[in-house]
C-alpha cells in the first residue's frame, strides 16, 4: 500500500475506536508503532493526518530519469546483465536490481534452447478435451492452410495420418476443397508411424527439450490430487488416467485404501529403499574433500608465488566452437515483465542437431595471447595433445616469458594423463601438476571465467554459416581481444584465490 492509502486506513480505524496497538497489529508491520501513534495524535488534534513532506529523504538514485535509462538500455538487442548495466549507468548493482524487480516488476528469464526447425507453424493447443472431426476442421485445418500458403505459396501438399478425425468424410471434403493438394485416406497406409516425421523424430525431440522438473507434481501434491478426485467420486482407473501415468494404478489403489481406512494418505516412510551410498553424510564428505583441495591449492599458490610471479604464468585451455554459437541458459537472462515478452525479445535460442564444430586451443598470459591451435577433425586425446599442443605451448612460453615460465592447465583427461605430465616435467621450466590443481574449478581458469566469454562476444555469429567462416571468425576475433581485458583476467586469478581461502573453498560467484 502507498503512504496515502495507509493514512486513510489509520484514520478510518481510529475513528472506529480502534486502539493504537490494534491498528499496528492489523497493519501487520507495514508502518512502525511510533508512526501509528504519531498519526493518531495528529487526528486527535487536527482531525486529519497532515504530513509536511513525504516520509524519508528524496530519491537521488531510483528516480524517473534512472528508470528511463534502464528501460532504454533493456530495449537494445544486446543482452545485458545487472552487473554490466550497473557499470554502464554508474550506480550500484543493488540499486539496479531494485529498479528492475521492485520498481519495474521485471524478472530475469532464462534463455530457452530449442531445436531450429524450418517451416514449422505454431503449436495449436486444444486443451483436455478429445479431438473429433469438428474441432479438427475448426481449430487445426485453417491454421495448417494459412501457414502452408505463407511458407510454400500455392504449390504444396498437406499430409496427415489416419486418425479418426483425419479420415472423417467432412475432414476429407474440407481438405479437398481448400488445400492445393493433400494425401487422402485411400492413399495413406494404416499403422505407419515410420512414415510420419513427427512420430519418428520431432515429437521425441520436442519432449526432450521440455523441463519436466518444472511441471511434475511432487509426491505430496499427487496424494492430495488423488484424495480430492476419490472424494469427488472418481474410481482408481479414472484417477490413474487423469494423472497420465505419473504414479502406477497399484499405488493409486493403495492410496484409496488408506483414505477409506484413515481418511488421509499417510505413508510411513518415503517410497523406495533407503540410500546406502549416496547418503547426505557421503555427499557432504565429498564436497568437503573438494573444498579442502581448493583451499589447499589457494594457500600453496599464495604462499609460494607473488603477484608478479603469476604474471609469468601461461594459462592454457581448449574449447569447442560450433555453428550454433554460444548460449549459457543459466547466465544469459532476459529482463522482462512476463515469459511471453521475454520470448519476443530473443529469449528463445534455436539450435541445430549435430552442428559442425571445431576445437580451439589458446594460451593467455599477462601481456597477451599465445598462438591459437584449431583442430578441425576428431576429438583431443593424449597423444594429439602431446604432439600438437604442448610443443606450441612450450615455444610460446619461452618466447614470451623466458626461462621463468610456469605452465598451468586444468583437469581435462589429456592434461592429467601420465605421459602428458611426464612430458611437461621434462620440458617446461615449471608447471602446475595434476596433484596440485584442484578438480572441478572453472573459477580458477582465466579462460572459463573471462577469456572464452570475451572471445564469444566479439564474434559475429550472424555471418558464420560454414566451418571455414567459423575458423576465419575465430582467428579474426582473437586479435580483437583487448590487452586490458587479458591483464584484468590474470590479475583476478589472485583475487579468486583469496576469496576461496576466505570462504573455505566455496565457488566464486
Amino acid at each position: 500500500m502507498k503512504s496515502k492509502e495507509l493514512q486513510q486506513l489509520v484514520l478510518s480505524k481510529h475513528e472506529s475506536g480502534d486502539s493504537i496497538a490494534k491498528i499496528f497489529r492489523d497493519l501487520n508491520g507495514a508502518i512502525s508503532y511510533d508512526t501509528v501513534r504519531r498519526w493518531c495524535n495528529m487526528i486527535e488534534k487536527t482531525g486529519a493526518i497532515q504530513l509536511s513532506a513525504p516520509p524519508g529523504p528524496p530519491r537521488i538514485i531510483r528516480t524517473k530519469q534512472m528508470f528511463e535509462k534502464v528501460k532504454s538500455r533493456l530495449k537494445q538487442k544486446k543482452k545485458v546483465s545487472s552487473r554490466i548495466l550497473a557499470h554502464a549507468i554508474s550506480i550500484s548493482r543493488t540499486s539496479v536490481r531494485r529498479i528492475l524487480r521492485d520498481d519495474r516488476q521485471y524478472h530475469a528469464y532464462k534463455m530457452r534452447v530449442v531445436p531450429l526447425l524450418e517451416g514449422v507453424f505454431p503449436l495449436v493447443i486444444l486443451g483436455k478435451e478429445s479431438m473429433n472431426h469438428e474441432r479438427y476442421i475448426k481449430n487445426v485445418l485453417p491454421v495448417a492452410l494459412k501457414y502452408g500458403n505463407e511458407m510454400f505459396g500455392n504449390d504444396w501438399i498437406f499430409q496427415q495420418e489416419n486418425a479418426t478425425a483425419h479420415t472423417h468424410i467432412l475432414t476429407q471434403q474440407w481438405s479437398q476443397e481448400h488445400f492445393p493438394m493433400f494425401i487422402d485416406k485411400d492413399h495413406w497406409p494404416q499403422n505407419s508411424p515410420d512414415l510420419n516425421p513427427l512420430d519418428y523424430c520431432i515429437w521425441d525431440e520436442f519432449v526432450s527439450h521440455i523441463n519436466w522438473n518444472n511441471i511434475q507434481l511432487k509426491s505430496k501434491d499427487m496424494q492430495e490430487v488423488g484424495k480430492a478426485k476419490f472424494e469427488n467420486g472418481h474410481g482408481p482407473t479414472k484417477i490413474y488416467r487423469d494423472l497420465a501415468g505419473v504414479v502406477s494404478l497399484q499405488t493409486i489403489k493403495l492410496w484409496i485404501k488408506k483414505v477409506r481406512n484413515t481418511g488421509s494418505i499417510e505413508l510411513s516412510s518415503p517410497p523406495g529403499r533407503p540410500r546406502t551410498a549416496r547418503t547426505k553424510a557421503n555427499i557432504l564428505k565429498a564436497v568437503f574433500i573438494e573444498f579442502y583441495k581448493r583451499v589447499k591449492f589457494a594457500n600453496w599458490v599464495l604462499n609460494n608465488y607473488t603477484k608478479s610471479d603469476i604474471t609469468r604464468w601461461l594459462f592454457s585451455d581448449e574449447k569447442y566452437f560450433d555453428l550454433n554459437g554460444i548460449c549459457n541458459n543459466q547466465n544469459d537472462r532476459i529482463w522482462a515483465i512476463s515469459r511471453e515478452e521475454a520470448d519476443k525479445r530473443v529469449a528463445i535460442y534455436e539450435t541445430t542437431k549435430f552442428p559442425v564444430k571445431v576445437m580451439v586451443r589458446l594460451g593467455v598470459y599477462s601481456e597477451g595471447l599465445s598462438a591459437q591451435v584449431i583442430f578441425e577433425d576428431g576429438p583431443m586425446d593424449t597423444q594429439r595433445y602431446i604432439d600438437e599442443v604442448l610443443p606450441i605451448a612450450l615455444e610460446c612460453g619461452n618466447e614470451m616469458l623466458g626461462e621463468h615460465c610456469t605452465y598451468q592447465q586444468d583437469g581435462a583427461r589429456p592434461h592429467i594423463h601420465y605421459f602428458s605430465q611426464k612430458w611437461s616435467i621434462d620440458h617446461f621450466p615449471s608447471f602446475i601438476s595434476k596433484d596440485r590443481c584442484p578438480p572441478n574449478s572453472p573459477d580458477l581458469c582465466t579462460f572459463d571465467y573471462s577469456s572464452w566469454n570475451e572471445l564469444g562476444k566479439l564474434m559475429n555469429w550472424k555471418k558464420i554459416t560454414t566451418e571455414e567462416l567459423l575458423i576465419q571468425e575465430i582467428k579474426h576475433s582473437v586479435k580483437k581481444i583487448e590487452k586490458e581485458e587479458i591483464l584484468n583476467s590474470v590479475n583476478d586469478f589472485t583475487k579468486w584465490l583469496r576469496i576461496i581461502k576466505e570462504t573455505g573453498g566455496e565457488y566464486v560467484r
